[in-house]
C-alpha cells in the first residue's frame, strides 16, 4: 500500500504522518543532478545517498502504528523522486 507519493522535488521536504500497518515502511527513490540526498527519520541517523541516477530503496523500522515523519535533505543541485510504501520491499 502506498503511504506517500510519488513525490518529486529539487529542495528539502518533510513527508509528515507516515503510519505503517506493521513495524516498517520502505522508501523507493532516485536522485539525479549531483550532490547527495539524505533520508532522515527521527528514530535513526540520516542515511545519505549519491545523486547518480541509480534507483535505491531503504527499509525503515519503526514501532507499529507510530506516526513518523520522513525528512528529505538535499546537498548540491539534486533532483529527487520518491514513494513510501507500507512494509518490507
Amino acid at each position: 500500500m502506498l503511504l506517500a507519493g510519488p513525490l518529486a522535488e529539487q529542495k528539502e521536504a518533510t513527508i509528515a504522518d507516515v503510519v505503517p500497518s506493521g513495524a516498517s515502511f520502505t522508501v523507493y527513490f532516485i536522485c539525479t543532478g549531483g550532490g547527495r540526498i539524505a533520508l532522515n527519520v527521527t528514530s535513526a541517523a540520516p542515511l545519505r545517498y549519491p545523486c547518480d541516477g541509480v534507483p535505491n530503496l531503504s527499509q525503515v523500522f519503526v514501532d507499529k502504528g507510530v506516526v513518523t515523519d520522513l525528512a528529505v535533505g538535499v546537498e548540491g543541485a539534486a533532483q529527487w523522486r520518491l514513494a513510501v510504501v507500507d512494509g518490507a520491499p
